[in-house]
């Protein structure tokens, strides 16, 4: 379901709350258009589980949503999200 970068995105979003399109593709060393479709694919996924997206503002601004709640899916996927400790996966952030 969601890749390394993917899983890097909602680990530093979770984190952070908040980021932009450009500083993701810093982090990662890729093009701000693949962040843009990672998060178009994460919001695809989240969708199809029926739950609240990344928000995506002006400025290439993207927003973890207050509602969110991944514990459903960490379960699914074997992976694990706290705020305290941040993604339990390889999220190198």
């Amino acid at each position: 379901m969601f890749n390394e970068r993917m899983m890097n995105i909602i680990c530093f979003l979770k984190k952070n709350r908040e980021s932009t399109y450009k500083e993701f593709s810093e982090k990662l060393g890729v093009s701000e258009r693949s962040v843009r479709y990672d998060v178009g694919r994460i919001n695809d996924i989240l969708s199809l589980e029926h739950l609240p997206e990344l928000e995506k503002r002006s400025k290439g601004v993207v927003v973890y949503p207050s509602g969110l709640n991944l514990k459903g899916m960490e379960d699914k996927m074997g992976f694990s999200i706290t705020a305290k400790r941040g993604c339990s996966s390889s999220c190198y952030f």
